[in-house]
């Protein structure tokens, strides 16, 4: 930590400029420190290879001792992040580890815009979904906004537009209760840059396709890392070609999910899970709202519609029990998002909503459709993949007007 009081009360900020390594000996020298979260003693480590900071004497239950297990990346990272925000001019106030006694939380940052409260957390590690859905709910009720930074270096890169993502990453995403796919905000302290993964889509639970903006940290406005993206091309090339991967090396996918898939399938007679049609496999920014593979999920659906005869009348909520049924039974696994209101219910509409566009079912009214034509289950390779060429592509020509 780099926060703690001396024995008359007064704050010791290590981040701020004035400490130089030799007036931190004179202090540590004339200078008792205790934490402002348990009040016990704690001792100033100096550091000439890493950051200089306190840490507890003995080991006690303090909340606080996270912060002792912090990575100098870590720690590098929260200072510039400090350094940072007293730079933008439309903050009104920036404390460093503020010790939040009345809710008992100790956030890495805390700034105040407009009179509104934001907590900013830098997480470089790993942290149980439990942990963080109460801080989250404990900032919520005291009507403070939490923003998740992750350490850039805690996400894999697979390339330019795809990543993989852990729960603990979904976690810190971004969400809108809008149109718009999630984003994450990362930052690199080796870097010195903030990386966005802009307009995220879930391939699989883990494999995503997003948009990457680098933006160097002293160029940065803090409106940047709100910014919103569409669906690039470079993101098109990638989606189709995690398609082409899906339908060459379909047995790596291997899951209970893509298993239950694949036997009804099979029963149906209608090929394997490797040749499911291409409309199964949609870019859609709700996508996130289920954590099966996007290929999963609608193919569930896209299995359910080849059932129909063409002209026959379906509503939506025979789609949502349908679904409703294969999440209960375990074939599908929804994605429950904190502090929005959508549900996989949006995922489903905008489906629907989206196959009416491109011709394969009509929308007749309000929450009732009809199957225009028959949804093609080929058997050949080359076919399915120029297939998925031509309807992702048709698809980009709606991506703008998705509901």
């Amino acid at each position: 930590m780099f926060v703690a009081y001396d024995q008359n009360g007064k704050q010791v900020n290590l981040a701020d400029r004035k400490w130089t390594s030799q007036k931190l000996e004179q202090l540590r020298k004339q200078t008792v420190f205790y934490c402002p979260t348990c009040t016990t003693e704690l001792d100033l480590k100096i550091g000439t290879i890493i950051t200089s900071h306190f840490a507890h004497k003995k080991t006690v239950g303090c909340s606080a001792m996270k912060s002792e297990a912090e990575s100098e990346y870590h720690r590098i990272g929260k200072l510039d992040l400090y350094e940072w925000l007293q730079s933008q001019k439309d903050l009104e106030h920036v404390l460093l580890e503020p010790y939040l006694k009345e809710l008992k939380q100790r956030p890495d940052l805390l700034v105040s815009v407009g009179g509104k409260s934001y907590a900013i957390e830098y997480q470089c590690a790993a942290i149980d979904g439990k942990v963080m859905n109460k801080r989250m709910t404990t900032f919520y009720n005291a009507d403070i906004e939490d923003i998740w930074i992750i350490g850039a270096k805690a996400i894999k890169r697979i390339n330019a537009a795809s990543f993989t993502l852990t729960a603990s990453h979904w976690a810190c995403a971004r969400y809108h209760e809008s149109t718009l796919a999630p984003s994450i905000i990362s930052y690199c302290s080796t870097q010195k840059a903030f990386i966005l993964l802009q307009h995220i889509i879930p391939f699989t639970n883990r494999s995503v396709v997003t948009n990457v903006k680098k933006i160097p940290l002293q160029n940065a406005l803090i409106f940047d890392l709100f910014t919103s993206s569409s669906f690039t091309k470079q993101q098109q090339k990638e989606w189709i070609n995690k398609m082409k991967h899906y339908r060459l090396y379909s047995s790596r996918y291997k899951t209970k999910e893509t298993g239950h898939l694949n036997q009804e399938i099979y029963r149906r007679n209608l090929t394997s899970i490797a040749y499911l049609p291409s409309y199964a496999f949609l870019p859609l920014k709700a996508n996130y709202l289920f954590t099966s593979p996007v290929f999963v999920w609608q193919g569930w659906i896209a299995l359910y519609l080849s059932e129909l005869r063409v002209h026959e009348k379906f509503s939506t909520q025979r789609i949502y029990s349908f679904l409703e049924e294969k999440i209960t039974a375990g074939r599908i696994t929804s994605r429950k998002v904190y502090k929005i209101n959508f549900s996989h219910y949006h995922a489903i509409d905008s489906y629907l909503i989206t196959l009416s566009r491109l011709s394969v079912i009509t929308k007749i009214e309000k929450n009732m459709y009809s199957k225009h034509r028959a949804m093609y289950w080929s058997q050949k390779t080359e076919e399915l993949l120029e297939e998925d060429v031509r309807i992702i592509q048709n698809y980009l020509v709606y991506e703008k007007e998705e509901v």
